[in-house]
Protein backbone atom coordinates (compact mmCIF):
# COMPACT_ATOMS: atom_id res chain seq x y z
CA UNK A 1 0.00 0.00 0.00
CA UNK A 2 1.57 3.12 -0.76
CA UNK A 3 2.14 5.84 1.49
CA UNK A 4 -0.58 8.48 0.46
CA UNK A 5 -2.74 5.77 0.85
CA UNK A 6 -1.78 4.62 3.84
CA UNK A 7 -2.10 8.38 5.39
CA UNK A 8 -5.25 8.72 4.31
CA UNK A 9 -6.69 5.55 5.60
CA UNK A 10 -4.98 6.22 8.78
CA UNK A 11 -6.33 9.97 9.25
CA UNK A 12 -10.12 8.25 8.01
CA UNK A 13 -10.02 5.94 10.75
CA UNK A 14 -9.01 8.36 13.45
CA UNK A 15 -11.82 10.39 12.28
CA UNK A 16 -14.75 7.35 12.21
CA UNK A 17 -13.64 6.44 15.61
CA UNK A 18 -13.56 9.95 16.78
CA UNK A 19 -17.11 10.21 14.66
CA UNK A 20 -18.57 7.24 16.82
CA UNK A 21 -17.29 8.44 20.32
CA UNK A 22 -19.26 11.76 20.11
CA UNK A 23 -22.16 10.32 18.59
CA UNK A 24 -22.51 7.48 21.19
CA UNK A 25 -21.20 10.04 24.11
CA UNK A 26 -23.81 13.15 23.19
CA UNK A 27 -26.33 10.78 22.73
CA UNK A 28 -26.15 9.09 25.90
CA UNK A 29 -25.76 12.67 27.73
CA UNK A 30 -28.74 13.97 25.79
CA UNK A 31 -30.75 11.15 26.46
CA UNK A 32 -30.33 11.50 30.27
CA UNK A 33 -30.41 15.04 30.35
CA UNK A 34 -33.85 14.86 28.67
CA UNK A 35 -34.95 12.10 30.77
CA UNK A 36 -33.78 14.33 33.77
CA UNK A 37 -36.06 17.39 32.37
CA UNK A 38 -39.26 15.89 32.12
CA UNK A 39 -38.45 13.88 35.28
CA UNK A 40 -38.34 16.93 36.93
CA UNK A 41 -41.44 18.51 35.11
CA UNK A 42 -43.54 15.77 35.90
CA UNK A 43 -42.33 16.31 39.64
CA UNK A 44 -42.58 20.27 39.77
CA UNK A 45 -46.16 19.48 38.15
CA UNK A 46 -47.61 16.81 41.00
CA UNK A 47 -45.89 18.88 43.75
CA UNK A 48 -47.91 22.11 42.79
CA UNK A 49 -50.97 20.11 42.07
CA UNK A 50 -50.60 18.65 45.57
CA UNK A 51 -50.60 21.84 47.60
CA UNK A 52 -53.87 23.21 45.75
CA UNK A 53 -56.31 23.68 48.01
CA UNK A 54 -59.32 23.10 45.95
CA UNK A 55 -57.50 19.70 45.54
CA UNK A 56 -57.36 18.69 49.20
CA UNK A 57 -61.09 20.08 49.77
CA UNK A 58 -62.05 17.70 47.56
CA UNK A 59 -61.06 14.53 49.22
CA UNK A 60 -63.65 15.50 52.00
CA UNK A 61 -66.34 15.71 49.34
CA UNK A 62 -69.15 12.36 48.61
CA UNK A 63 -67.68 12.91 44.89
CA UNK A 64 -63.93 13.77 44.90
CA UNK A 65 -64.06 12.66 41.42
CA UNK A 66 -66.44 14.98 39.78
CA UNK A 67 -63.97 18.14 41.32
CA UNK A 68 -60.66 16.23 40.93
CA UNK A 69 -60.78 14.70 37.22
CA UNK A 70 -61.47 18.38 35.63
CA UNK A 71 -59.32 20.34 37.49
CA UNK A 72 -56.19 17.82 36.92
CA UNK A 73 -57.13 17.54 32.64
CA UNK A 74 -57.33 20.73 32.18
CA UNK A 75 -53.82 21.17 33.87
CA UNK A 76 -52.49 17.88 31.99
CA UNK A 77 -53.37 19.39 29.08
CA UNK A 78 -51.41 22.40 29.83
CA UNK A 79 -48.30 20.99 30.57
CA UNK A 80 -48.49 18.18 28.19
CA UNK A 81 -48.54 15.15 30.04
CA UNK A 82 -49.15 11.74 29.14
CA UNK A 83 -51.38 11.46 32.56
CA UNK A 84 -52.07 12.81 35.83
CA UNK A 85 -53.41 10.40 38.18
CA UNK A 86 -54.89 11.49 41.70
CA UNK A 87 -55.99 9.12 43.95
CA UNK A 88 -56.77 8.32 47.67
CA UNK A 89 -54.83 6.02 50.78
CA UNK A 90 -55.95 2.85 48.92
CA UNK A 91 -54.86 4.12 45.49
CA UNK A 92 -58.52 4.69 44.42
CA UNK A 93 -58.22 6.86 41.19
CA UNK A 94 -60.46 10.34 41.35
CA UNK A 95 -58.96 11.40 37.96
CA UNK A 96 -57.01 9.92 35.01
CA UNK A 97 -56.81 10.85 31.29
CA UNK A 98 -59.90 7.68 30.43
CA UNK A 99 -62.64 8.31 32.51
CA UNK A 100 -63.59 4.85 32.61
CA UNK A 101 -60.28 3.95 34.45
CA UNK A 102 -61.90 6.23 37.34
CA UNK A 103 -62.93 4.40 40.75
CA UNK A 104 -60.42 1.55 39.69
CA UNK A 105 -56.83 1.26 41.49
CA UNK A 106 -53.80 2.84 40.21
CA UNK A 107 -51.17 0.56 38.98
CA UNK A 108 -47.57 1.10 39.12
CA UNK A 109 -46.81 -0.07 42.85
CA UNK A 110 -44.65 2.70 43.69
CA UNK A 111 -46.58 4.61 45.68
CA UNK A 112 -45.23 3.47 48.98
CA UNK A 113 -42.45 6.19 49.75
CA UNK A 114 -45.09 8.71 48.75
CA UNK A 115 -47.38 7.64 51.80
CA UNK A 116 -44.67 7.81 53.54
CA UNK A 117 -44.43 11.86 52.89
CA UNK A 118 -41.68 12.12 49.55
CA UNK A 119 -41.79 13.51 46.66
CA UNK A 120 -40.26 10.56 44.13
CA UNK A 121 -38.76 10.56 40.76
CA UNK A 122 -39.81 6.95 39.53
CA UNK A 123 -39.95 4.65 36.16
CA UNK A 124 -42.83 2.21 35.98
CA UNK A 125 -45.60 -0.03 34.21
CA UNK A 126 -49.18 1.72 33.64
CA UNK A 127 -52.21 1.38 32.26
CA UNK A 128 -50.47 3.50 29.43
CA UNK A 129 -47.26 1.95 29.12
CA UNK A 130 -43.82 2.29 30.51
CA UNK A 131 -43.78 5.72 32.15
CA UNK A 132 -41.36 8.28 33.64
CA UNK A 133 -43.59 9.70 36.42
CA UNK A 134 -43.50 12.42 39.18
CA UNK A 135 -45.05 11.90 42.56
CA UNK A 136 -45.77 13.99 45.61
CA UNK A 137 -48.00 13.15 48.63
CA UNK A 138 -51.36 15.03 49.27
CA UNK A 139 -51.64 16.35 53.16
CA UNK A 140 -54.35 17.50 55.23
CA UNK A 141 -53.71 18.09 58.94
CA UNK A 142 -49.73 16.55 58.62
CA UNK A 143 -50.86 13.26 57.32
CA UNK A 144 -51.14 11.80 54.14
CA UNK A 145 -54.24 11.43 52.43
CA UNK A 146 -53.76 11.11 48.53
CA UNK A 147 -51.20 10.76 45.84
CA UNK A 148 -50.76 13.04 42.63
CA UNK A 149 -49.19 11.23 39.70
CA UNK A 150 -47.88 12.97 36.70
CA UNK A 151 -45.97 11.16 33.89
CA UNK A 152 -44.59 11.32 30.50
CA UNK A 153 -44.83 7.86 28.17
CA UNK A 154 -40.98 6.34 27.25
CA UNK A 155 -42.31 5.81 23.75
CA UNK A 156 -42.50 9.84 23.55
CA UNK A 157 -39.14 10.41 25.38
CA UNK A 158 -37.76 7.65 22.96
CA UNK A 159 -39.51 9.52 19.98
CA UNK A 160 -37.69 12.48 20.74
CA UNK A 161 -34.22 11.10 21.65
CA UNK A 162 -34.80 9.56 18.29
CA UNK A 163 -34.81 13.24 16.67
CA UNK A 164 -31.99 14.10 18.53
CA UNK A 165 -29.94 11.08 17.56
CA UNK A 166 -31.32 12.09 13.89
CA UNK A 167 -29.69 15.61 14.28
CA UNK A 168 -26.56 13.92 16.03
CA UNK A 169 -25.76 11.13 13.20
CA UNK A 170 -26.40 14.09 10.29
CA UNK A 171 -23.52 16.03 12.35
CA UNK A 172 -21.43 12.94 12.75
CA UNK A 173 -21.39 11.93 8.57
CA UNK A 174 -20.63 15.93 7.54
CA UNK A 175 -17.53 15.87 10.09
CA UNK A 176 -16.73 12.80 8.29
CA UNK A 177 -16.83 13.53 5.04
CA UNK A 178 -15.11 16.96 6.08
CA UNK A 179 -12.55 14.84 7.82
CA UNK A 180 -12.17 12.27 5.06
CA UNK A 181 -11.74 15.03 2.75
CA UNK A 182 -9.02 16.87 5.07
CA UNK A 183 -7.56 13.10 4.93
CA UNK A 184 -7.77 13.38 1.16
CA UNK A 185 -5.32 17.12 0.81
CA UNK A 186 -2.93 16.19 3.53
CA UNK A 187 -2.34 13.18 2.08
CA UNK A 188 -1.83 14.66 -1.54
CA UNK A 189 -0.01 17.39 -0.32
CA UNK A 190 2.53 15.23 1.48
CA UNK A 191 2.47 13.36 -1.71
CA UNK A 192 3.64 16.36 -3.83
CA UNK A 193 5.95 17.54 -1.01
CA UNK A 194 7.92 14.00 -1.04
CA UNK A 195 7.75 14.03 -5.39
CA UNK A 196 5.58 10.99 -5.15
CA UNK A 197 8.42 8.78 -3.83
CA UNK A 198 7.12 5.88 -1.05
CA UNK A 199 9.35 5.71 2.39
CA UNK A 200 11.84 2.83 1.06
CA UNK A 201 12.28 4.91 -2.20
CA UNK A 202 13.37 8.19 0.11
CA UNK A 203 15.85 5.47 2.17
CA UNK A 204 17.07 4.34 -0.80
CA UNK A 205 18.11 7.62 -2.32
CA UNK A 206 19.67 9.13 1.13
CA UNK A 207 22.06 5.84 1.00
CA UNK A 208 22.84 5.98 -2.50
CA UNK A 209 23.78 9.76 -2.10
CA UNK A 210 26.06 9.19 1.01
CA UNK A 211 27.51 6.48 -0.28
CA UNK A 212 28.76 8.96 -3.09
CA UNK A 213 29.58 11.54 -0.82
CA UNK A 214 31.80 9.27 0.89
CA UNK A 215 33.66 7.29 -2.20
CA UNK A 216 34.41 11.17 -3.59
CA UNK A 217 38.24 12.03 -2.57
CA UNK A 218 37.55 15.37 -2.87
CA UNK A 219 36.10 17.10 0.57
CA UNK A 220 32.25 18.46 0.18
CA UNK A 221 30.61 21.04 2.24
CA UNK A 222 27.22 22.12 1.39
CA UNK A 223 25.35 25.31 3.35
CA UNK A 224 21.77 26.70 3.57
CA UNK A 225 20.45 29.86 2.94
CA UNK A 226 21.30 31.16 6.52
CA UNK A 227 24.83 29.52 6.43
CA UNK A 228 24.76 26.34 8.23
CA UNK A 229 25.97 23.06 7.42
CA UNK A 230 23.71 20.84 5.59
CA UNK A 231 26.11 18.30 3.98
CA UNK A 232 29.66 17.47 4.81
CA UNK A 233 31.63 14.34 4.19
CA UNK A 234 34.58 12.58 5.38
CA UNK A 235 37.02 13.82 3.28
CA UNK A 236 36.44 17.33 4.08
CA UNK A 237 36.46 16.32 8.11
CA UNK A 238 40.29 14.81 7.20
CA UNK A 239 40.76 18.23 5.24
CA UNK A 240 39.85 20.10 8.03
CA UNK A 241 41.00 18.15 10.73
CA UNK A 242 38.23 17.51 12.07
CA UNK A 243 37.48 14.16 13.84
CA UNK A 244 34.67 12.24 12.24
CA UNK A 245 32.99 11.93 15.17
CA UNK A 246 32.05 15.42 15.83
CA UNK A 247 29.17 16.90 14.32
CA UNK A 248 29.83 19.41 12.19
CA UNK A 249 25.95 19.54 10.30
CA UNK A 250 23.83 22.44 11.70
CA UNK A 251 26.94 24.67 13.05
CA UNK A 252 27.81 28.02 10.93
CA UNK A 253 30.15 27.83 8.14
CA UNK A 254 31.90 30.55 10.03
CA UNK A 255 32.79 28.45 12.71
CA UNK A 256 34.36 25.80 10.57
CA UNK A 257 36.26 27.88 8.15
CA UNK A 258 36.88 31.42 8.48
CA UNK A 259 36.68 33.96 6.05
CA UNK A 260 35.11 31.88 3.69
CA UNK A 261 32.86 33.24 0.66
CA UNK A 262 30.56 31.01 0.69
Amino acid sequence: MRLHTKLMLGIFIVIILIGGIFELTFKNIMESNLKHEKGTKALSVAQSISNMPEIQKAFSSKNPAAIIQPIAEKIRKQVGAEFIVIGNRQEIRYSHPDPNRLGQKMVGGDNERVFKGESVISESIGTLGPSLRGKAPIFSDGKVIGVVSVGYLQTDIEKEVAKIRRKIFITTMIILLGGLLAALLISLNIKRAIFGLEPKEIAWMYQEKHAILESIHEGIIAIDTNGRITVVNETAHKILNVPSNVLLRGKKIEDVIENTYL
